[in-house]
Formats: C-alpha cells, structure tokens, sequence
C-alpha cells in the first residue's frame, strides 16, 4: 500500500509526458495496482523508451521488487540514483531500499 501510495504521488507531480508516456505510466500503475507486475514492467519499460524519466525508473524498482526479483529491483533503484537530479524526492527513501533490497538479494542467493 506504501508503495502505490508513493507511484501515485510521484505520477500526481509529474508534467504530462509527450508522445504517450503519460498513457502508459497510468497503465503502468493501474497494473501494478492489480498486482500484474509483468504487464506493469511492459508499459514503464515503453514509457521509459519515450520520456527517459528517472521517476520511471523508480516505479520500475518498485515493480520489481513488489514481484520479488530483488535483482532487477535494486539494478533499477541504482540507476534511478545515478539518472536522478537535484529534484529528485525520493533519494533518501531509496538509499534505504537500496539496502534493504541488497540485503534480500544476499539473503536469496545463500538460499540457493
């Protein structure tokens, strides 16, 4: 519930994307909503390609992780600090699940 909480206020402060990204991030979090983690990833991969927002990259960590590929989760959350600017809100929140996210990576792999 956190989590969508935070897509969605990310999505409320975002300008309107040109040439559909918008469309497909409202997919995307209508997806992710649903608990469709695999459709979510299909339209923030497409809305990525077109607008190259950082935030998109965060919601894709977000999806990610909610499916539990902790992996891709954290690949996601790093490149959303490294693509992300002064404006980004989210640094100090991801700092910790980027950490929390390594944390669980290390806990799968010395499962296997």
């Amino acid at each position: 519930m956190k989590i969508a909480i935070v897509m969605m206020a990310l999505l409320a402060g975002a300008p309107p994307a040109d040439d559909g990204a918008q469309e497909l991030i409202r997919k995307g979090r209508h997806a992710f909503n649903l608990k469709q983690y695999d459709v979510a990833i299909g339209h923030l991969q497409k809305a990525y390609e077109i607008s190259t927002k950082a935030d998109v990259l965060y919601m894709l960590a977000q999806v990610y992780r909610q499916k539990g590929s902790c992996e891709e989760a954290l690949h996601f959350y790093k490149r959303y600090k490294s693509d992300c600017r002064d404006d980004c809100k989210l640094n100090t929140r991801t700092d910790d699940l980027i950490k929390e996210t390594a944390a669980q990576c290390e806990t799968k792999r010395a499962m296997v």
